[in-house]
């Protein structure tokens, strides 16, 4: 009796153990857009003991350090990189530095710019995972029904309000066409900023450095581009709403469907319009540059990060290298077998400038040439919250709700306290 009670204990202990080997580890994965389930399913295909799953949350910026403070974060979350500073200044991320050293990950292989994005303090606090330069897209096809020769796009400010005039058509008081709107695609200030050599903060980044003439010219141009040629906020804001659609964005719905000439946009157009308007007539060049400016196209992307305070880190880590490792960036690219694709371009170097698919491609090859004009957002504490807040800077002044001046002055201020704020901090 007493032989047979052990040997069913040593069962039930073995089954036992053996459950507690195979259980998988089972990690939350914030991310904004689910168009990330594919990879999702391929990490849990070649991961056998850890099950990540998609959960859709829209604006995780604004919402990731309330849930690390109320002790309930995701294990893993995608971000803006911008952002990576100002949570790990906060202490709201876990350093992956250690990982980095145990397996021997090589961060040169990363665009400089976006290891810079993910690091604060000389730390790693990210994984980057795509990049984009910032092309100007137009339309050959409306370009040529309004007498505009196709091979010659426009290539300064001067160009693009002349060309952007004949484009536009507003018949009683509503756009049918519009040539060029500077706040619509994915755009933002320092696009335009840049080009007059123009900074965010001064090289110690303890400064707001763009309450300047130069930023002002930059704002007073867009607000008299919106007001005079796209006939103001309310025609500009009705013609963002009539090309709503929540497959392409209004954007691209707008563009490939003839009703928008020109526009500043990320590289995802490439693989939307090859999947949705395939036969669109198109081109894509560096953006135009103003009086004296110089040609720069912004550069920016996404990263993963480990909230503080997660029970499964480790597991969290291997999603993290996983997503940004060779073989994961080479199906990104739409490479690999199968391709996993995804509408940006990879930051391992290598891949960008000499894959195959990108040298084939002409989009992408004049999108990858691009990139020795690329400039990333400088690392802070407050570079989320200035990019944030100079949208807002240049919504006042279009509406004008403050002159540019004004809004100018408010947006360096806003962003100075902040940054500010972080400084008196950390003494």
């Amino acid at each position: 009796m007493k032989k047979l009670l052990v040997f069913a204990l040593s069962v039930v202990f073995i089954v036992s153990s053996i459950g507690l080997v195979s259980a998988k580890t089972k990690i939350n994965v914030w991310i904004s857009n689910t168009f990330y389930q594919r990879y999702i399913d391929v990490f849990n295909q070649l991961h056998p003991d850890v099950e990540a799953t998609l959960v859709f949350k829209p604006g995780i910026e604004n919402i990731l350090m309330t849930a690390i403070a109320g002790g309930e974060p995701p294990d893993v979350a995608r971000i803006s990189r911008q952002w990576v500073a100002s949570f790990a200044a906060r202490g709201g991320l876990e350093c992956i530095d250690d990982y980095i050293k145990r397996d021997k990950i090589d961060l040169s292989i990363y665009f400089p710019g976006a290891i810079g994005e993910c690091k604060y303090r000389g730390k790693m606090y990210a994984m980057p995972f795509n990049t984009d330069v910032h092309p100007l897209y137009y339309n050959r096809t409306m370009f040529k029904e309004n007498g505009l020769n196709p091979d010659k796009p426009p290539k300064t400010w001067k160009e693009l309000e002349e060309y952007a005039k004949k484009l536009t058509k507003i018949e009683g008081g509503k756009p049918v066409t519009m040539g060029f709107i500077p706040t619509f695609g994915n755009v933002h200030f320092v696009c335009y900023y840049w080009q007059t050599g123009g900074d965010l903060f001064t090289p110690d980044r303890m400064k707001v450095a763009f309450n300047n003439d130069k930023a002002l010219m930059t704002l007073q141009w867009i607000v008299d581009f919106v007001n005079n040629i796209c006939g103001g906020a309310k025609i500009v804001d009705g013609f963002k709403a009539a090309m709503a659609n929540p497959t392409t964005g209004a954007d691209m719905w707008a563009f490939m469907n003839n009703k928008l000439a020109m526009m500043i946009g990320v590289c995802t157009p490439i693989v939307t319009f090859q999947q949705y308007a395939p036969n669109l007539d198109y081109d894509i060049v560096l953006p135009p540059i103003p009086p004296g400016g110089k040609q720069v196209t912004l550069m920016e992307g996404f990263g993963f990060v480990i909230p503080k305070g997660v029970k499964n880190k480790d597991a969290a880590w291997e999603f993290l290298k996983w997503m940004s490792s060779p073989a994961t960036q080479v199906r990104f690219s739409q490479l690999g077998e199968p391709p996993l694709g995804g509408g940006g371009m990879t930051i391992v170097k290598d891949v960008a400038l000499n894959a195959p698919f990108f040298k084939e491609q002409p989009m992408w090859a004049k999108a990858v040439n691009m990139v020795r004009y690329g400039k990333f957002f400088p690392t802070t504490p407050v570079t989320g919250f200035a990019k944030d807040t100079i949208t807002k800077m240049v919504d006042k002044a279009i509406a004008g709700e403050m002159t540019p001046k004004q809004a100018l002055e408010w947006a360096a201020n806003e962003v100075q306290k902040e940054l500010d704020k972080f400084y008196q901090a950390s003494k």
